[in-house]
């Protein structure tokens, strides 16, 4: 069998109008190996995935839909063929399926291909947890007959199951690593670590320098006042107080260029994110509480979608539930709010306690155009709303854009900002980590954390449930277990 790499990209550099993606990207996909790909949106991973598709075709950033630089190299190995399974899958005319359903079907017929190597952009997107881990299954077998994989994906979980090394594209560098994830973040936290001392230790010589340049200068000026005053009576003190002078005036100027030295070299350290959520305590009391309660729905022909379902919350309690789509998870929560009765059964509601539902998607959870309108009835005024949204990185004219224009990762922020203005106790959070980057999910559960109140929230992110959940639901065949 040939050790010849099945992909090789070499000093890749590209960059669009306004920035480079990456500069000098070097790395390979052998057989029977997974390389992941990861960084945030808008990092370069599916302009270099179009890149790897046009390369059979000869110059390859002829083959991009928008203006590129592009130098470097990627080689394909000769007679390799391509599968690729891109982000976003078009409707075909007359499916009536879900867009769980037709990516299941999309991976399955890609992992019939025989082609040598495989591109997986976000192939996990909406995929319930049992399609995830069917996913894993059938890369597993795809490495066992030696194909090879580049996959993107915002799942750590996924990427830590399945990588042998991982790409981690980040604005201030590429970090690369044997396994997965969990890896390539260690090493990014340990190089920001590093250059954070290095930058602090620049910063020190570089004041003990400056320190040192002005008592020179101070110095040198009393030797020029001891000059002018010895005059004529006493020239041999004049002579040494003005080469004295001079020579402080020299160290001067070699002082200066060490700084300037000194701060080229000073690494580029970004800032780190500080989330600042508006603060206020909630007390501990009952939400609601589930007896026994079951719900079918009258046109799904008798169909029993919950179950004798028995489920209680505080205040204090941090919840997640995961479950497969379709199994009930919505209904659930509909229940809960009271916009549905169940068939059976009993829901207490504590009344007194603020509750808010954020929907799946979260577009429609703000009624105003911007977020600086929307949040017009939750705050006094603008500059209070836009020193809100500042302290989750909501900045400037992010503020003003249109609510259509925003990242799902800055509604789900802004979303909780808005409940916490409003004094929330309670979040009833689906599936806030769809289409989230991984830094997006992070920033997520920090806040999440931080939320003085409780939460029942529904994920398939498995990482993001161990992070955020004190305790973990199953909805399977319309009842509720414990993990």
């Amino acid at each position: 069998m040939s050790h010849q790499p099945l992909l090789q990209i070499s000093k890749l550099t590209i960059g669009v109008p306004d920035r480079l993606l990456y500069d000098s990207l070097s790395f390979s996909v052998g057989r029977g190996e997974t390389v992941a790909l990861v960084g945030p949106n808008g990092s370069g991973k599916s302009t270099l995935f179009k890149l790897i598709q046009a390369s059979s075709g000869g110059a390859p950033h002829k083959a991009i839909d928008f203006e590129l630089t592009v130098s470097g190299s990627v080689l394909l190995s000769p007679d390799v063929t391509l599968a690729s399974l891109p982000q976003s899958l078009p409707a075909k005319a007359g499916e009536a399926f879900s867009e769980g359903q037709r990516q299941k079907q999309a991976i399955t017929e890609i992992l019939k291909s025989e082609a040598d190597l495989f591109l997986f952009d976000e192939p996990t997107n909406f995929l319930d947890i049992a399609g995830i881990v069917a996913f894993e299954d059938a890369m597993v077998d795809l490495m066992q007959k030696h194909r090879g994989a580049l996959l993107v994906s915002h799942d750590r979980t996924l990427i830590n199951n399945l990588a042998d090394r991982t790409v981690y594209l980040t604005p201030h560098g590429v970090y690369q690593t044997k396994g997965g994830y969990a890896s390539a973040s260690t090493l990014a936290e340990a190089s920001f670590a590093a250059k954070q001392h290095e930058a602090k230790n620049i910063r020190m010589k570089i004041n003990r320098l400056q320190e040192e340049a002005r008592s020179r200068m101070n110095w040198a000026s009393q030797k020029e006042k001891s000059k002018k005053g010895a005059g004529g009576a006493k020239p041999h003190i004049a002579k040494m107080a003005a080469k004295m002078a001079a020579r402080a005036k020299a160290a001067q100027k070699r002082a200066e260029k060490e700084i300037e030295r000194l701060q080229a070299a000073k690494p580029f350290v970004p800032k780190q994110v500080v989330l600042r959520l508006p603060q206020y305590k909630v007390r501990r009391r009952t939400v609601f509480s589930l007896e026994n309660v079951s719900f079918t729905y009258q046109s799904a022909a008798g169909t029993e979608v919950l179950s004798e379902v028995c489920l209680a919350a505080g205040t204090g309690e941090r919840i997640c539930l995961m479950g497969a789509n379709g199994s009930g998870k919505s209904t659930l929560f509909r229940v809960i709010t009271g916009d549905l009765e169940p068939t059976a059964g009993r829901v207490r509601r504590n009344a007194s306690v603020k509750v808010r539902y954020l929907p799946q998607g979260l577009r429609h959870f703000f009624s105003g155009p911007t977020l600086l309108d929307d949040f017009a009835e939750v705050a006094a005024d603008e500059a209070t709303v836009r020193t809100q949204l500042g302290g989750v990185m909501i900045r400037g004219d992010k503020a003003v854009q249109a609510i259509d224009t925003l990242s799902p990762g800055e509604l789900a922020r802004a979303a909780l900002v808005k409940c916490m203005l409003q004094g929330a106790e309670f979040l009833l959070f689906d599936e806030p980590t769809s289409h989230l980057d991984i830094e997006s999910v992070e920033v997520l559960e920090r806040a999440l954390r931080e939320f003085p109140g409780g939460y029942l929230v529904v994920s398939h992110d498995r990482s993001f449930v161990e992070r955020v959940a004190d305790q973990l639901f199953v909805l399977e065949d319309a009842r509720l277990k414990v993990a």
